[in-house]
C-alpha cells in the first residue's frame, strides 16, 4: 500500500487532502495549471470491475484518466508534466490502455490547449471507453474557459491552479453509475 500516491509520491511538492487533481508541477506567479481527470465515482461498476470510489472532492485520487498542464499566461508557453492513463485495474489485472494528452496554440489574446483522450480502462472496450475533446482557453490576465466534448461515461473534473490560491473547479460532470451509462453515450457540450 502505498500512503503518497495521492501527491504523486511527493507530498512536499504536491498535496491532494481532498482528492482533488494533482496539482501540476510549475505553478507560480505567471502560470495557470489545469488537471483534467476521469473516474468511476463507485467501488464497483456491475460486472465490469472496480471503480475508484470517490467524488469530486473526497478522500480518493485513483483515477481512470488523467492530464496535468501548465499554462504561463505571458508567453502561452504550455509545459505537461504528466499525461496518461489511469493506475485502477479491473479486478486488479487488467490495466488501461489508450491516448491521453493535449496540444496547444498561442494568440496575442491568449493560449488555446486542446486536451483530448480516447481510453480504454480495464475492460471497457469501444464503445465503453473514455472519450473527450476539450479546449482550454486562457487568457493573458489568467481567465479560463472549458468548451468541447465527452462522453457520459465516467466522471469528468477539471480543476485549475494559481499560485495563493485554493484550486477552482471549471468543470464536473458526475456519472450517475448506472448501468445506462454504460450504454452509447450521446455526445454533451461542456458549458
Amino acid at each position: 500500500m502505498n500512503l503518497y500516491a495521492y501527491a504523486g509520491n511527493n507530498p512536499v511538492a504536491f498535496t491532494d487532502p481532498f482528492g482533488l487533481c494533482e496539482k501540476p508541477a510549475g505553478v507560480k506567479k505567471g502560470t495557470i495549471g489545469i488537471c483534467i481527470e476521469t473516474f468511476i465515482g463507485g467501488k464497483l461498476v456491475s460486472a465490469i470491475g472496480g471503480g475508484d470510489n470517490r467524488s469530486f472532492a473526497s478522500n480518493g485520487g485513483t483515477y481512470r484518466t488523467s492530464d496535468r498542464f501548465t499554462v504561463k499566461t505571458s508567453t502561452g508557453a504550455v509545459s505537461g508534466n504528466y499525461s496518461g492513463n489511469g493506475i485502477g485495474k479491473t479486478f486488479g489485472r487488467f490495466q488501461g490502455t489508450g491516448h491521453v494528452g493535449h496540444t496547444s496554440t498561442s494568440t496575442d489574446n491568449g493560449t488555446t490547449v486542446n486536451a483530448s483522450a480516447h481510453a480504454l480502462n480495464g475492460l471497457h472496450a469501444p464503445p465503453l471507453g473514455i472519450d473527450y475533446h476539450l479546449q482550454i482557453d486562457v487568457s493573458k490576465d489568467g481567465k479560463v474557459r472549458v468548451s468541447g466534448t465527452h462522453d457520459g461515461y465516467p466522471s469528468y473534473e477539471g480543476w485549475v491552479y494559481e499560485e495563493g490560491k485554493d484550486p477552482r473547479l471549471v468543470h464536473k460532470h458526475e456519472s450517475s453509475g448506472n448501468m445506462g451509462d454504460l450504454a452509447p453515450p450521446e455526445e454533451i457540450t461542456v458549458p
